[in-house]
Formats: structure tokens, sequence, C-alpha cells
């Protein structure tokens, strides 16, 4: 996916940004992190600016935030030295006065910067996502193509004597075959009886 793309997305949430008062946005949920940033790692922060975007992170992601979004600074913490520590550090130069944080993510940064203003804000980001763009809709049809291909070669397969578990693995096995990273929820195979359980196990 572009660069752009994710600049795109950053500055249509420093437009609701702006609504909330705060000079800052800490984004902690990992699906926004991705979302903003094409990031696909875990234990990072997305501090955004009016005019900055500043990934928090540690030195496990150097080369992948490098690979993944070049376009960004980064802040990434020593060997032994607890993220939070690294994003007070972060927000103290990039002189924010009120911070808005995603209070569903996060709870404990208050104690830690005792001279900012904390603005707690929900669903920003997911406000944003909830409309797809145009690499979203493009993703969302290769998926699709990749879960009918799938479905299609263990559809020709099934036989009387396979088991559920089996059906279950042999879907995710094909999807990583015709090239998709692997399935958004566990299969559900249901046969006889138990095909009338919507989430059977």
């Amino acid at each position: 996916m572009r660069t752009t793309t994710h600049a795109d997305r950053r500055d249509r949430l420093r437009r609701l940004l702006r609504k909330t008062g705060a000079d800052g946005l800490l984004v902690t949920h990992p699906a926004n992190v991705t979302y903003l940033t094409g990031f696909t790692g875990d234990s990072s922060y997305l501090l955004l600016t009016p005019c900055d975007a500043m990934m928090v992170s540690d030195g496990r992601y150097t080369q992948q935030l490098a690979e993944e979004c070049p376009d960004l600074d980064t802040e990434i913490r020593r060997p032994g030295v607890e993220l939070l520590p690294t994003v007070v550090k972060a927000v103290a130069a990039a002189k924010v006065g009120t911070l808005a944080i995603e209070a569903d993510s996060m709870t404990e940064l208050g104690d830690q910067l005792p001279h900012l203003v904390i603005a707690s804000t929900s669903y920003l980001v997911e406000e944003l996502r909830e409309v797809k763009d145009r690499d979203e809709i493009a993703q969302i049809c290769t998926a699709i193509d990749l879960a009918e291909r799938a479905f299609a070669v263990v559809r020709a397969g099934l036989r009387p004597e396979r088991s559920e578990m089996e059906i279950a693995a042999e879907l995710e096995y094909q999807i990583r075959l015709f090239g998709g990273r692997g399935c958004s929820f566990t299969p559900i195979v249901g046969v006889g009886p138990r095909g009338a359980l919507p989430h059977a196990r």
C-alpha cells in the first residue's frame, strides 16, 4: 500500500483532532496504528501532532519501520527501557500541551505526564475506518477472491470420512497457498446436527 494513503489518513485524523482542542494524539490501538502508518508489528504507538507523526517503538522493529513506514520519524526505546517512559520523552520533545489519548486502549499515561492536560477520546480513528478508501476496497476484493478460490478447492475434496477439524485446517491452508496471510477468524465447520450451530467448534 502506498505511504501516501497512510499520510492522507493521518491528515484526515488531524482534522478530527482539531475539533477536540488537543494538539497531539497518542494512537495506541494496534489496528489503528497499522491503519495510519502501514506498520504491522506490535508494541508500538503513533504520536500525531498537527505537523508531524512519530512512531514510538523498540529496536526489534528498526528495519521493519524503515521498510513499512519510511516517511515517519521514530523514537526507539533502548533495551531495558519500558515503552511508557519513551512515550513521555517523545511527547515532551514534541512540545505537546494537551494530549488526546485513545481511552479504550490507554489508561495509565496520565500518572506519567502530570504536567500535561490529558484529553480522553473514543473512536476517532474508527470513525475514519468506517468509510473504506480505494486501497481498502481493493484489499477486500482480493480477500474475497482468495476465499472463494480456497473454498472451491475444499468443496471439491469433501468426503464423508473427513472431520470438521480437517476441513477447517484445509480451508486455511488453501487460503495461504493462494497468497493469503490466513483467516480473519477461526474457520467454522459444522456437519450434520452441528450444522445448526452458527459458531460450532
